[in-house]
C-alpha cells in the first residue's frame, strides 16, 4: 500500500534503485505479519531461512535494543548490514537525537526491499542526504558512492570510529556479499586518505613549486578558456601501459578526428613509434625526474602540442618543454587563494587521469582510454620506448596483488595503480558521457565499456574536428597589463598571509601550552595520589577543542589547508577513534591531550616553515 509513495521518495536521490525495486520479482520468500503492538506494526519472516527479523511483541523496541547493545559512543558514521523492514533507521535517529554525519545501508535483495517498502511508510527518510543507500548491486559498484559520501561530509573525520550493525539476518544469508561490502568501504576510506595525502612535507613540495611557477602562471592562458570547446566530440587518453604497443599505431588514422590527450610518460613512446602528435601533454608529478620525459625536445618536435601542466610540477619541467603551455589547476586551496583564474579541475592522482579530466572539461564524448593498463603485462610495466624502461622497478612495483582483469579473471596490479583505478571509477560515476576502455588488456575499471580501439575508431572517429585551430582561437594569453595586475595582487596576498601566519602560530602555541599544563598541573599530580578535578579537566579540554575553530576559518583554509590537511585529518580521525572505541576515563582523556599536544606542536613547526616560504616568495616577487 505504501510502495509507490516510498519509491517516489527514494527516486528523488536514487532513481535507478527505485526502478530496480519496482521491477523486482516477488517470489514469496519474505512474508509479513502483524506484531503484537497496539498499532500492529508489521514484522517480517524469511521463509527460506526460517528467520523472523524482529521480536514480534514490539519490532521497533527490538531494533532499538539491537542498536543500544552496540554501546555506540560516537554516532557520526554507522553502517547497517541488511535493511530488514528499515526500523533501525528511524530508531537510530531517535536514539541519537538526529546527530550523525552519515548512515550507510547495505542490502543485496531487491525482493526484500520491495516487501519492506510495500508495508512500511518511510515518509521522506530516503531524501535525507546523510543516508547513503547501497542496494542490489555488486559491492564493487558501491565504491563511487562510498567515496563521495565520505569525501563530501565530515564523515571522513570518523573513519576510525565507524559503527557496524547487522540486521540479524543479512550476514547469515550472504556473508561473502556483506564482507565484500565492508572491503569496498575500506577501499573508499583508503582512497580518501590517499586523496588528502599522508605527509605535509610532500604537500609542501607542490606549494613550493607553485610559488616558483608564479611567473609561468601569470604569463600563460588557462584551461578555463577551453571549457566545452569540443562538446560531443570524441577524445582519446593515451597512457603509457604495456598494452599500448598493441594499438598505438592506430592513432595515425585519427590525427584530427579526436582530441588526443597523452600523459607525459607517453610522449617519447609515441615519438618512438612514429605516430601522430597528441594535442595535449598532461603533467602533474612534482619530482625532478619528470624533466627526463622531455629531454631532447625542441620547438619543432613539440609544434602544435600544448603542455597542460599543473603548477605543482617543478619549474625545470616547464623549462624542459619548449612549447606552448596551458595552466591547469588541481582542486587545491592554494590555487583558490592565489585567485589568478586559470581553471580548476578535480584531478586524480595520475597524469592519465588528468588527461581524462581535461577531455571531460572540454565536453568530449565519448572518451576512449588506450594504454591504461593499471596492471602488469607479464613483467612489463610500460610500453616500448618509455623513458625509464619497460620494466620499471621500485617499492611500488613489489607491492603487488591480484585484481579483476578486462579480459582475464585476475591480473597483477600494485597499490598505486589500484588507487588510480578506483579514482577513475569515482570519476566515471559522475561523467555524463560514455567512457570506453580500449586498452585491450589491463585491470577492469568499473563503469567503463570494453571495446577494441579499432572498433572505437570505426564507430566514433570518422570526421575531422579542426582541433588545433579551435584551441588557438579560444585561448586568451594574458596581456602584459593583466600580468602586472596579477603580480601586484599576489604581492598583497603574500604580505597578508605572513601577518595571518603570525596570528595562527600564536594560537597554536597557546593550544600546545594547555596540553603541557594539563599533564604538569592535573595528570601527574593525580598519578601521585592527588584529586581528580573533573570540572577543571572539562574546562581545559573544551578550551583546547575551541582552538580547532581556526581550521574552519576561510582564510586558514585558503592559505594553509592544502599543506596541513593530511596531518589535520589524520589527527582528528585518531582522536575520534579514541572517543569512539574507548570508555571514558582519565587515561582516555590523557591520550586525547597527548594527541592534541603532539598535533599543535607539529602545527607550530609547520606554520613556521610556511612562513619562510611566504617570505621567500615575497623576495622573489620583489
Amino acid at each position: 500500500m505504501y510502495l509507490e509513495k516510498n519509491l517516489a521518495s527514494l527516486g528523488k536521490r536514487y532513481p535507478h534503485y527505485a526502478e530496480m525495486i519496482r521491477n523486482a520479482a516477488v517470489r514469496g520468500r519474505y512474508v509479513t505479519q502483524t506484531s503484537s503492538r497496539k498499532d500492529k506494526l508489521p514484522n517480517m519472516i524469511d521463509r527460506h531461512a526460517e528467520f523472523m527479523f524482529y521480536n514480534n511483541i514490539d519490532p521497533m523496541a527490538h531494533a532499538e535494543q539491537q542498536i543500544r547493545a552496540h554501546n555506540i559512543r560516537l554516532s557520526n558514521v554507522t553502517v547497517f548490514m541488511g535493511f530488514g523492514l528499515g526500523y533501525h533507521i528511524p530508531t537510530y535517529t531517535k536514539v541519537f537525537n538526529n546527530k550523525f554525519e552519515l548512515l550507510i545501508l547495505f542490502e543485496k535483495d531487491a525482493e526484500l526491499l520491495k516487501t519492506a517498502l510495500t508495508v512500511v511508510d518511510f515518509g521522506n527518510i530516503f531524501e535525507d542526504p546523510r543516508l547513503l543507500c547501497c542496494f542490489g548491486q555488486h559491492p564493487v559498484k558501491y565504491y563511487p558512492m562510498l567515496f563521495g559520501g565520505l569525501q563530501q561530509s565530515n564523515a571522513k573525520m570518523y573513519m576510525q570510529a565507524i559503527n557496524f550493525i547487522d540486521s540479524g539476518q543479512a550476514i547469515k544469508a550472504d556473508k561473502e556479499y556483506y564482507m565484500t561490502c565492508i572491503k569496498t568501504l575500506k577501499d573508499a576510506v583508503a582512497g580518501i586518505l590517499n586523496l588528502y595525502g599522508n605527509d605535509p612535507a610532500d604537500s609542501l613540495i607542490g606549494i613550493q613549486n607553485t610559488f616558483y611557477n608564479i611567473k609561468t602562471i601569470i604569463e600563460n592562458p588557462g584551461i578555463k578558456d577551453l571549457k566545452g570547446a569540443f562538446k560531443g566530440k570524441p577524445g582519446v587518453v593515451v597512457a603509457a601501459g604495456p598494452s599500448l604497443d598493441k594499438n598505438i599505431h592506430l592513432l595515425n588514422e585519427i590525427p584530427d578526428n579526436a582530441v588526443i590527450a597523452a600523459a607525459d610518460a607517453s610522449l617519447k613512446i609515441m615519438q618512438h613509434k612514429g605516430v601522430v602528435k597528441p594535442h595535449f601533454i598532461t603533467s602533474l608529478e612534482r619530482v625532478i625526474e619528470c624533466v627526463k620525459l622531455f629531454e631532447g625536445q625542441t620547438e619543432e618536435s613539440l609544434k602544435d602540442i600544448f603542455f597542460a601542466g599543473c603548477p605543482v610540477i617543478r619549474p625545470e619541467t616547464y623549462t624542459a618543454f619548449p612549447g606552448e603551455k596551458i595552466i591547469v589547476y588541481r582542486d587545491f586551496a592554494t590555487f583558490k587563494w592565489l585567485n589568478i583564474e586559470r581553471g580548476i579541475l578535480d584531478i586524480g592522482p595520475s597524469s592519465a587521469n588528468m588527461a581524462f579530466k581535461i577531455l571531460e572539461y572540454m565536453g568530449c564524448n565519448p572518451i576512449v582510454l588506450i594504454g591504461q593498463d593499471l596492471a602488469f603485462l607479464d613483467d612489463l610495466t610500460h610500453a616500448e620506448g618509455a623513458t625509464f624502461g619497460e620494466k620499471q622497478e621500485g617499492a611500488w612495483v613489489k607491492d603487488s596483488f591480484m585484481t579483476e582483469g578486462n579480459y582475464i579473471p585476475q591480473i597483477r596490479t600494485t597499490r598505486i595503480w589500484y588507487s588510480f583505478k578506483k579514482y577513475y571509477e569515482n570519476d566515471i560515476s559522475k561523467y555524463n558521457g560514455r567512457l570506453i576502455n580500449a586498452t585491450e588488456g589491463g585491470a577492469k575499471i568499473q563503469g567503463a565499456e570494453l571495446m577494441t580501439f579499432r572498433e572505437a575508431i570505426d564507430t566514433f572517429m570518422k570526421k575531422p574536428l579542426n582541433v588545433i585551430p579551435t584551441i588557438r582561437k579560444k585561448l586568451n594569453k594574458p596581456f602584459s597589463a593583466q600580468q602586472e595586475r596579477d603580480l601586484q595582487a599576489v604581492r598583497k596576498k603574500v604580505a597578508d598571509a605572513i601577518e595571518y601566519n603570525n596570528t595562527v602560530i600564536a594560537r597554536m602555541k597557546e593550544a600546545e601550552k594547555i596540553c603541557i599544563d594539563f599533564f604538569r598541573e592535573v595528570y601527574e599530580p593525580w598519578q601521585n595520589g592527588g584529586n581528580l578535578p573533573e570540572e577543571d579537566i572539562k574546562r581545559r579540554y573544551d578550551k583546547l577543542e575551541g582552538y580547532l575553530s581556526s581550521f574552519s576559518e576561510e582564510k586558514f583554509y585558503l592559505i594553509f589547508m592544502h599543506y596541513i590537511q593530511s596531518i589535520f585529518i589524520k589527527t582528528i580521525v585518531e582522536i575520534n577513534g579514541i572517543k569512539g572505541n574507548e570508555e571514558p576515563s582519565i587515561n582516555r582523556t590523557a591520550k586525547l591531550f597527548e594527541k592534541f599536544g603532539i598535533f599543535y606542536n607539529y602545527m607550530v613547526n609547520l606554520m613556521e616553515t610556511m612562513k619562510k616560504e611566504f617570505v621567500e616568495l615575497q623576495e622573489q616577487i620583489k
